[in-house]
């Protein structure tokens, strides 16, 4: 993002035929962004290879699961739930619950569970167990919460 909008400025800064030129003021010039920006690269073959890496998307997929509840005892105790069952349903990557920087609203208390798929052939059978996994959990044990399922936030 940060090289992207620094690629937009730079592109703004002549008129017609006027060669423009920007400065940056910055505390960390040695920062990898900077650099490259100077050197006139994007950067964008070494950030694929980090995001292959630390496996972010494209490499992976994310599934954000939102859990809200009226009763914050409640919301936490389905959540633990929720917790122990992930592994169960074939997830073997997440993290959660994790309550969002503004975890009250509209009366509801919240909390966010994020998942990471791996991009291969068996992902929608996991997104498909959890779904189903969490419908049956909900009706046993999670009266009053209501769930939203965010497939690629971000």
């Amino acid at each position: 993002m940060s090289m992207q909008m620094l690629v937009q400025l730079a592109g703004r800064g002549g008129r017609r035929d006027k060669q423009g030129h920007i400065m940056v003021q910055t505390a960390q010039p040695q920062n990898r962004i900077y650099t490259l920006f100077a050197k006139g690269k994007d950067g964008t073959a070494q950030e694929m290879e980090e995001r292959k890496l630390f496996k972010y998307p494209p490499y992976v997929r994310y599934l954000k699961i939102i859990v809200k509840h009226r009763n914050k005892e409640k919301l936490d105790s389905f959540a633990k739930m929720v917790a122990q069952m992930l592994p169960k349903w074939g997830v073997d990557n997440f993290t959660g619950p994790v309550p969002p920087p503004v975890e009250w609203v509209k009366r509801e208390y919240i909390t966010n569970f994020w998942i990471k798929l791996e991009r291969t052939n068996n992902s929608s059978i996991v997104k498909s167990t959890i779904f189903a996994g969490m419908e049956l959990l909900v009706k046993g044990y999670g009266k009053g919460a209501t769930i939203t399922f965010d497939p690629d936030p971000l």
